[in-house]
C-alpha cells in the first residue's frame, strides 16, 4: 500500500532545516554545524540551548534555529529566496531574543557598571536558485532612507553546489541536507511529480549516507514538510501568474482605451498598433 503524504499548507518556512537542526533530540547536529562554521572543538550538545522564537510572548514572530552556546547568541536562517531585508529581520529577532535575556538582569541593567551580553551571530544560509556570491553581508543600514547610527549585520553563505564546499566537507549534516535539495530539484526539472520527486530524493540520501540516521528517523515527516512547501510554493506561482495576468490585462485596457480616444480609430485597429494577439482580442474587449 502506497503511502499518502499531506499536502497541507506549511506552518513554518524552511521545514526540514528547523527539524534537522532546531531539535532538541538533535543538538548534536546543531553542535557539528556550529564548529564547522567556528573553527570551534565544541564537544557536549547539551552545550547548546535552544532558544527559537515561536511562542505566545511574541506573536508572529518566529525564526528558523537559534540557540545560546557559550558567551554567544546564534541565530541561523535558511532562505530558498534570496531576500534584501534578513537584517531588518534579524533586528525583529534580536530584539525578541535578546528581551529575554535582558528581563532576567532585572534592575542590574540600571547599574553604573557595564553589563555584559551574549555576543550575536547571525547567517543566513542560502539554496536558491539565483546566483550570488560564496559569502555576502547584508546591513540594516542599507535600508536607511538616511545616515543611522544602529546597524545589524547578516552573513548570507551560498550553499548551493560549487559553493562554500569547505564548510560542507566539515558537516556531513550540511552536506547531505543540499544534497536532498539539490536532488528533489533535478528531479522536479526531469518531470518527475512532487512525491516521485521527494521520495526518490530521500531513497538516495539514505543510500549516500550523509543523512542517513535523520532520513531513516524522520522519513515520512521528511517527505511530508517537502511535500507541503513544493505543493505550497506551486500554488504560490499559479496565484502570481494570475495577479500578473490581470495586471496585464487591466494595463492593456488602458492603452486600448487611450489609442482609441487620442486618435480617434476603432478598438481593432488600436490593438492592431498594439500587436495584441487574435486569441487576446476577445477578453481585451469585454473591459473596453
Amino acid at each position: 500500500m502506497t503511502q499518502e503524504y499531506p499536502k497541507s499548507r506549511r506552518t513554518y518556512k524552511d521545514a526540514v532545516f528547523r527539524d534537522l537542526y532546531g531539535s532538541e533530540d538533535r543538538k548534536d547536529y546543531t553542535l557539528e554545524l556550529y564548529n564547522a562554521l567556528n573553527g570551534s572543538d565544541y564537544h557536549n550538545p547539551e552545550d547548546i540551548t535552544l532558544n527559537m522564537l515561536g511562542d505566545a510572548l511574541f506573536i508572529g514572530v518566529r525564526n528558523d534555529v537559534s540557540f545560546v552556546i557559550g558567551n554567544e547568541l546564534v541565530l541561523w536562517e535558511h532562505q530558498s529566496t534570496k531576500n534584501p531585508n534578513m537584517a531588518l529581520r534579524g533586528l525583529e529577532y534580536f530584539t525578541a531574543l535578546y528581551s529575554k535575556e535582558i528581563k532576567c538582569l532585572g534592575s542590574a541593567r540600571y547599574s553604573t557598571k557595564r553589563i555584559r551580553i551574549s555576543t550575536p551571530r547571525y547567517v543566513v544560509f542560502y539554496m536558491g536558485t539565483k546566483d550570488i556570491q560564496d559569502v555576502e553581508t547584508m546591513r540594516l543600514s542599507d535600508s536607511y532612507e538616511g545616515e543611522g547610527d544602529l546597524e545589524v549585520t547578516v552573513r548570507v553563505l551560498n550553499i548551493n553546489p560549487g559553493h562554500n564546499e569547505e564548510l560542507k566537507s566539515k558537516s556531513k549534516t550540511l552536506r547531505g541536507y543540499c544534497r536532498l535539495i539539490e536532488l528533489v530539484r533535478a528531479n522536479r526539472e526531469e518531470g518527475a511529480e512532487v512525491d516521485e520527486a521527494v521520495s526518490n530524493a530521500v531513497k538516495t540520501c539514505i543510500k549516500e549516507g550523509d543523512l542517513r540516521k535523520y532520513l531513516l528517523e524522520r522519513r515520512e515527516a521528511v517527505v511530508g514538510m517537502f511535500i507541503g512547501h513544493l505543493t505550497e510554493e506551486e500554488a504560490m506561482a499559479e496565484m502570481r501568474e494570475a495577479n500578473l495576468r490581470e495586471g496585464w490585462e487591466e494595463a492593456t485596457v488602458q492603452y486600448v482605451r487611450a489609442l482609441m480616444s487620442s486618435l480617434g480609430i476603432e478598438s481593432g485597429a488600436a490593438m492592431d498598433l498594439l500587436d495584441i494577439p487574435e486569441a487576446e482580442r476577445a477578453t481585451i474587449n469585454e473591459h473596453l
